[in-house]
């Protein structure tokens, strides 16, 4: 599946394994380990790549960033259950390289769209941490609103930072 962006050169596809060796070697930034979950491997190895793209290839809710044919990145959404399941958790990260050109507020507002068009959601968010301004810019320029801050939230190389929440909805 291909979903195509406003930028030309940029869509959201399928994973395939031929995609794992970049796919590793533009996860394997300390920047983007320092702003992601722990369970976000560093290093991150051709290993944790092909193992990530066989779990997910087949989904219709996980994405490669891919910029001229290339993997930069992931974007995905995590379907919600029970009294929450007409939303998604949004998660993403990007190559250092393409950081600053829109790309990742390009791919967050397709996804977006499609999570509402194509799944029937109701509603995305997006949570965050709160040193991460860029991913905060990103979120507001794809017109995500900011529903909270969440204090010491969050314990990333034994220090407690804060958490940002923001979201969209197809209605208000």
């Amino acid at each position: 599946m291909v979903l195509k962006t406003e930028i030309t050169d940029l869509v959201l596809s399928s994973f395939k394994l031929g995609y794992a060796d970049s796919f590793s070697t533009y996860a394997n930034n300390l920047k983007i380990w320092n702003l992601s979950r722990d369970e976000f491997p560093h290093p991150y190895t051709l290993e944790d790549a092909k193992s990530y793209i066989e779990d997910v290839k087949d989904s219709k809710t996980h994405f490669c960033i891919l910029y001229k044919n290339e993997p930069i990145g992931d974007i995905h959404l995590n379907h919600q259950t029970d009294i929450l399941k007409n939303s998604a958790a949004l998660g993403y990260w990007l190559a250092e390289p393409y950081w600053g050109n829109g790309f990742i507020t390009t791919a967050i507002a397709r996804i977006t769209e499609y999570a509402f068009s194509d799944l029937g959601l109701n509603r995305v968010f997006a949570k965050l941490f709160a040193t991460n301004i860029g991913s905060e810019k990103a979120l507001i320029k794809a017109g995500f609103e900011k529903e909270g801050l969440f204090k010491n939230a969050i314990i990333k190389n034994g220090a407690f930072l804060n958490q940002l929440q923001y979201a969209r909805t197809l209605s208000k």
